[in-house]
């Protein structure tokens, strides 16, 4: 069973690793471990000096804990201004170079050592960090800019193979100054965030509909419906919230009824960004009808162009410009809902409106959270203080409004993960607080459920809480997003046949759903094996196998299903099978190794017996063993 008492903490971490060890230990191999050790006793003094401990090393990095965002970084400025300073002083040194990362976040207290995500970032800065160089993360660049006379440079958000983040150069000198390449927050932080957090995907979207019980078993006598997102011809970008309303609206309402089968989000984007044909939607993917159109806004009005296309037929079932006021939203999505069943189920059901249950917000708050939705959707903090904004605005419009708490604690925790919290442990205990304030009105809102599980499990140490809701959550929603959410914290919480039985239910009705969903469903198997003996390995080798066959492009995940292969080929005996995944995995560009065990997925930090066994054959066979 999973060891469920786990002690969290926010803390401050400096992640520091030798430039080139390697090859300076081809050279001379003993005397580069003799200055190694004149380093290593150098940087032992300075984190004593600055009230830091070295909890973790291995050979030539260093993992050491700080009370403090300033004396991290005083101590990696004292450290590498000390190795500069002895690398010039005698020709007989062998000159050794650190690179150094700094990051403030999550850990995991595990008897003297410290795991998790926090410490991730810590390792993926210092391998972002110039030779002789620091970098830190924007939460510790938040705390330190005003406190020390040090100069930076923003570096913007950066990505280092499975994980991405805001980074900042601190400057010893002016030369060190850089321009890196911005990557896209959008496409790749969320992967991050959805990892090492309960909720599969943080944002606003609770926040701006109401809970409904959607059926997701797709079936032969159900009608198939693929919404697209609609175009936005306007003039201004910000307009695209509208319209991403308008359809969420819908296709949360019309998933509410069992004869109609409504294909999720994230089929829609896949779709679109493959570029499908109509045939190929039809014939590949059952979809029968497809509603689509584009959308403007001049002030107070708003125009819909909108067709509902009948596949099966290849025409028009229906074509309609809806024009309305900015104050007729509700109206419109509604009518708007009543005439897309009528054209695609007929008129054997009549239309509910009553099927999105009550409104929980006024026109003026409904349109603010869909604007604080996309703006927390860009996962900055940049975008957490836009939606902060909005949330404030409301507050004067509906000041009692119970479900706002709920919305507050959001951005409470947005500045938890995104740099922007002052004090990390207030602003999780006031979220929790709000959280439970809006549940107390109503225990089924979804959002309020979803976020109190999440705190509760990750920074509060209430597990039992947290997997006693997950039935409450799963019996009101039952979109991807919610039911991958429940499946990772019933692993968590020991039990396999469930987190399994969801996460195939999810595979089923969306297969295009999101990496972080299929890298943990993978990863579930192999503790489920592991922990039950139940032949998990037989559907392991199957569904990883179906994944790189897609070839994802992103840093290291095929070498990642390569290794899992390999750890599933060693444990049945196949040795044949297990080296020719080791050899594919090792001559791809992101080939795993031995400091994988110290970026290793968060994943394995919930089941410490089966990250052992892992290692253990990892080692064995050669793929992490420091040679």
């Amino acid at each position: 069973m999973i060891n469920k008492e786990i002690n969290r903490k926010i803390a401050v971490i400096l992640a520091t690793d030798v430039v080139a060890y390697s090859k300076h230990m081809e050279r001379n191999e003993s005397d580069t471990v003799k200055n190694l050790r004149s380093c290593e006793q150098i940087l032992k003094k300075i984190t004593r000096n600055h009230n830091g401990r070295i909890f973790n090393s291995g050979g030539d990095s260093f993992f050491i804990e700080f009370p403090s965002a300033v004396e991290a970084v005083e101590a990696a400025v004292e450290f590498q201004l000390q190795i500069k300073k002895r690398n010039t002083s005698s020709e007989d040194i062998i000159p050794l170079e650190f690179r150094i990362g700094i990051n403030s976040g999550d850990v995991i207290e595990e008897q003297d050592n410290l795991l998790g995500d926090g410490i991730n970032i810590a390792a993926r800065l210092e391998a972002l960090a110039q030779p002789n160089g620091i970098c830190l993360s924007k939460n510790v660049f938040d705390y330190v800019h005003n406190k020390t006379e040090f100069d930076y440079s923003d570096l913007g958000v950066q990505r280092v193979k499975q994980n991405q983040f805001h980074a900042y150069d601190l400057l010893l000198d002016p030369s060190q100054k850089r321009i890196l390449k911005t990557q896209n927050t959008k496409k790749y932080l969320w992967p991050l965030i959805a990892a090492t957090f309960f909720v599969g995907a943080i944002s606003f979207y609770f926040l701006t509909r109401d809970a409904v019980i959607l059926e997701t078993n797709q079936s032969s006598e159900r009608v198939s419906l693929l919404i697209f997102p609609l175009e936005n011809k306007s003039n201004d970008e910000d307009d695209t919230y509208i319209a991403t309303g308008m359809v969420d609206h819908l296709s949360t309402t019309l998933s509410n009824y069992k004869e109609l089968y409504v294909f999720d989000k994230s089929s829609a984007k896949f779709f679109g960004q493959e570029n499908l044909t109509k045939s190929e939607l039809k014939d590949d993917y059952g979809v029968q009808f497809l509603l689509e159109g584009d959308m403007q806004v001049s002030g107070n009005k708003i125009r819909i162009n909108i067709s509902l296309l009948d596949l099966i037929k290849g025409s028009i079932a229906w074509s309609e410009v809806l024009d309305f006021n900015k104050e007729k939203i509700f109206e419109t999505q509604d009518s708007l809902s009543e005439e897309v069943l009528k054209r695609v189920i007929g008129d054997i059901l009549a239309f509910d409106p009553g099927a999105s249950k009550k409104r929980q917000f006024t026109q003026q708050v409904y349109l603010n959270n869909l604007k604080g939705r996309l703006a927390f959707e860009t996962h900055t903090l940049e975008g957490v203080l836009e939606s902060e904004r909005l949330l404030k605005l409301s507050r004067k419009i509906e000041p009692n409004n119970v479900y706002l708490d709920t919305n507050e604690a959001w951005v409470l925790m947005g500045k938890v993960w995104f740099g922007g919290s002052e004090d990390m442990e207030t602003d999780i205990q006031d979220a929790y607080r709000l959280t439970l304030k809006t549940l107390q009105s109503d225990p089924n809102a979804v959002s309020s459920l979803n976020l109190a599980t999440m705190i509760e499990r990750n920074y509060i140490g209430k597990l039992d809480l947290a997997c006693s809701r997950m039935e409450k959550v799963l019996a009101l929603v039952s979109d991807p997003t919610s039911m991958s959410s429940a499946a990772n914290l019933s692993r968590h919480c020991g039990d396999f046949e469930k987190a399994l039985r969801l996460y195939k239910k999810v595979y089923k009705t969306a297969p295009h759903f999101s990496l972080w969903f299929k890298k943990d469903y993978a990863w579930t198997f192999l503790m489920s094996e592991f922990s039950t003996n139940t032949g998990a390995f037989t559907e392991a080798k199957s569904f990883i196998k179906a994944q790189l066959q897609k070839n994802f492009t992103e840093d290291g995940i095929n070498e990642m299903w390569l290794v899992m292969l390999a750890y599933i080929a060693s444990k049945e005996g196949d040795d044949k099978a297990v080296q020719g995944y080791i050899e594919k995995q090792s001559e791809m560009d992101n080939q795993i190794d031995f400091n994988w065990k110290k970026s290793h997925p968060p994943i394995l930090n919930e089941y410490p017996e089966f990250k052992a066994n892992f290692f253990k054959v990892l080692d064995s066979i050669g793929v992490t063993k420091e040679t």
